[in-house]
């Protein structure tokens, strides 16, 4: 497979005061949250190298027992002082997630903007009144207003030289992806698929159109609304882990390939730090989702929980498993590391080697509408066994499939990287969680579908709401850590959960 540089969105808040506005979904229903920014950076590839100095930094927690919590027992990564991380491998790793012609397009953006025109006029008729990018005001510089709560991410943060009217200013950084909250169809002459008004590279797509949009939607993600077209990055005409034919169509690649994103757990304070485990984890909206059903029902939370970690996994599965049709085996919950279905070892682990496997839940969006809501299993050292049952000789019976860099064998078919955390107080805004219970603070109720002295959960059921909560996660994760890339976020998995959801038998 040919490798292809990487230029990676990350999403980050500029405006360290959020407004509370109210909204209302498609039924009427009304709720409040700080003004919602979806914002996108560029930042290059070799921004991964910064996992190392992300890694060396972190301190273990102490290890304590895990509780059982819907298949995401949170494992914190180990001790890494007694190995360095290969960067050469992680650049190696980043090279292969992308197409070249994003990667290009994104670097080929006008950064810094060029010099700011129009300076104190209005320029909301030429730039043909809407906010947000516009070559009016110089190639990288935008048209804004102050206080303006709907305009675009490129308006966030900037110098304005007069408040009366929308005037040319210059954004703060790079934000690839133009006009991301702003309906695209008709900037984008009536039709989907790449548009410069979205920024280069990027496309005017609607989530549930995709398949029968360009086909460049196929490949694209980050989406903040389901029923309208939105200026998104896209992964371009192949969908995750395929590549072009040679005929404008898209083919699985011969032999397995290496993919790489991020995968999130939750987590609480005191539980275990460490790799190579066996594990389950999750896409943000798979974590949210869990979060939003079964964790803050309960005040204080649930299990402990009060974070959710990221890590940078890479994974490559074995050509006996792709010549099944699939990069994922079948889902695997891990109880303290030890897997709750026996049966795995023999029909899957044995014959397959031990490959991450994947679910994806709530494809309808029945029961919360978050998108991409997926679970992940790593099966790592003795899966038959708890944490505290592991021995160096099952260990060598059940070697797992953790390792450095992962090629494919039955033995090394996923690694993963601490890449950053992020408290749950810090994207509700609760001060002091322990008060906020205590005087009658409750984050959200299911009979209400809201929370009480705090709405960071209201609306389970709005789709726009759900994706302005993983919006502020991804916010977060982006203001803590600049430095590393902000949407390695495509979760591909054709495993879809098809019972009936009950929360019970996850306790």
């Amino acid at each position: 497979m040919e490798l292809r540089p990487l230029v990676a969105d990350e999403t980050g808040e500029t405006s360290p005061t959020p407004q509370t506005v109210p909204h209302h979904d498609p039924n009427g229903r009304s709720w409040s949250h700080p003004t919602r920014r979806l914002c996108h950076s560029c930042t290059a590839v070799v921004a991964v190298l910064a996992l190392a100095s992300c890694a060396a930094s972190q301190s273990p927690r102490a290890t304590s027992s895990i509780s059982r919590l819907l298949g995401l027992n949170a494992i914190a990564p180990a001790q890494r002082a007694d190995r360095q991380v290969n960067t050469s491998a992680l650049m190696e790793q980043a090279l292969l997630y992308g197409p070249a012609s994003v990667a290009v397009r994104n670097l080929n953006q006008t950064w810094p903007p060029s010099k700011l025109l129009h300076v104190g006029e209005d320029c909301w008729k030429p730039c043909g009144n809407i906010s947000g990018d516009c070559a009016w005001c110089g190639l990288g510089n935008a048209c804004c207003r102050f206080g303006a709560s709907n305009d675009p991410a490129e308006c966030q943060g900037v110098t304005f030289p007069t408040k009366k009217w929308h005037t040319c200013v210059a954004p703060q950084k790079l934000y690839s992806v133009k006009h991301a909250s702003q309906d695209c169809w008709f900037h984008c002459k009536a039709r989907s698929g790449f548009c410069d008004w979205c920024g280069a590279g990027n496309a005017c797509c609607m989530e549930k159109s995709m398949a029968t949009d360009a086909p460049e939607c196929r490949g694209a993600y980050a989406f903040g609304v389901d029923m309208q077209y939105r200026c998104v990055p896209t992964l371009g005409v192949c969908e995750f882990g395929q590549i072009s034919d040679g005929n404008g169509g898209c083919r699985a690649p011969d032999t397995a390939p290496t993919i790489s994103f991020y995968m999130y757990r939750a987590s609480g304070p005191e539980w275990p730090r460490q790799l190579n485990l066996s594990v389950d984890m999750g896409s943000l909206g798979g974590v949210m989702w869990y979060l939003h059903n079964d964790v803050v029902t309960h005040c204080p939370r649930k299990f402990g929980i009060d974070r959710i970690l990221r890590y940078y996994v890479t994974m490559k599965p074995t050509q006996a498993l792709y010549q099944q049709g699939v990069l994922f085996d079948s889902y695997a919950e891990f109880l303290q590391g030890k897997v709750t279905d026996r049966t795995l070892q023999a029909n899957h682990w044995s014959q397959y080697g031990y490959n991450v496997g994947c679910v994806r839940l709530d494809a309808n969006r029945a029961v919360a509408r978050y998108q991409d809501v997926v679970w992940y299993s790593l099966p790592g050292r003795c899966p038959s066994r708890d944490f505290a049952s592991k021995t160096e000789k099952c260990a060598f019976a059940e070697p797992g499939g953790f390792c450095d860099k992962p090629n494919g064998t039955s033995t090394c078919t996923w690694n993963a990287i601490f890449a950053g955390e992020v408290f749950l107080d810090e994207v509700s805004g609760i001060a002091d969680f322990d008060s906020f219970c205590n005087l009658g603070g409750f984050e959200y109720d299911s009979a209400t579908d809201s929370g009480i002295s705090n709405d960071f959960w209201n609306g389970k059921m709005n789709f726009e709401a759900c994706s302005w909560r993983v919006s502020q996660v991804h916010q977060r994760f982006a203001q803590k850590y600049p430095n590393l890339p902000g949407a390695l976020d495509r979760h591909p998995c054709s495993h879809e959960h098809k019972e009936v959801f009950g929360f019970a038998r996850w306790k």
